[in-house]
C-alpha cells in the first residue's frame, strides 16, 4: 500500500538491481560505463533503443 503513493510505482519505472545475479559488486565497480548505459537506458531508452541492460532492469 505504502508504494502505491509513488508515481514511479504507479507509472511502473521502478529500478531493481539484483546484485546476487548479476555480479554488480564483483564486476561493476570496474565497468562504470555499463552501469551509466544501463541508467540512460531506464531514464532515456530512445538514446539506446537496442541495449539489453546488464545491472538495473525495471520491473515488470
Amino acid at each position: 500500500e505504502f508504494y502505491s503513493h509513488f508515481d514511479a510505482f504507479k507509472n511502473r519505472k521502478v529500478l531493481f538491481c539484483d546484485s546476487r545475479k548479476t555480479g554488480y559488486f564483483e564486476q561493476g565497480p570496474l565497468q562504470p560505463q555499463v552501469q551509466l548505459a544501463d541508467l540512460i537506458h531506464a531514464f532515456h531508452p530512445e538514446l539506446l533503443p537496442d541495449y539489453k541492460p546488464v545491472y538495473y532492469k525495471l520491473i515488470p
